[in-house]
């Protein structure tokens, strides 16, 4: 790639759950922290003829969260009653 284009980004994709915290009212998140770090799933080459400059392309990282695919897994039948079970579980094994 480095032969046609002189400036390449390689970018891994990792999923994950996360938990989001902001003020009341505000729809930007100022800062992301990334606790522990999997296998990324893909990888992406971006490749340009002019430096990459954009947030993400310098080193940074972005993220991305979901709101409604968090809400599809919370809506699964099996993990519901997976959540009413555990606690059980917890009680009867804690020691």
């Amino acid at each position: 790639m480095k032969r046609v284009f002189p400036f390449v980004v390689c970018l891994e994709q990792e999923n994950a759950v996360c938990s989001l915290l902001k003020s009341a009212g505000e729809d930007v998140l100022r800062e992301v922290s990334v606790t522990s770090s999997g296998e990324p799933l893909y990888f992406l080459a971006v490749c340009s003829k002019r430096e990459l400059t954009e947030k993400g392309f310098r080193g940074e990282g972005l993220a991305s969260a979901s709101v409604k695919a968090y809400e599809r897994m919370r809506a699964n039948p099996v993990l519901k009653v997976a959540d009413k079970v555990y606690p059980l579980f917890a009680k009867l094994f804690k020691r």
